[in-house]
């Protein structure tokens, strides 16, 4: 063949960035437009969560959902 290399011998780099360096760090539309729905949906989830927690609280008065009456 010979001594020269070719860049395909050379090239099996991904240069892909690390985890946090790509969604914390970047600049990239779609990568932000993705961490915005990621977002959507754990604040929705956790809202939800909590709103069906105090309905539970107050459909029972007196009762001890969250562990007691501390006021």
């Amino acid at each position: 063949m010979g001594s020269y290399s070719t860049n395909a011998e050379h090239d099996h780099h991904d240069h892909a960035p690390p985890f946090f360096t790509r969604w914390f760090l970047s600049t990239n539309h779609k990568d932000i437009g993705v961490m915005y729905l990621i977002f959507a949906v754990v604040a929705g989830l956790t809202g939800t969560l909590f709103s069906v927690m105090l309905r539970i609280q107050l459909a029972h008065p007196g009762g001890t959902f969250f562990g007691g009456d501390y006021q």
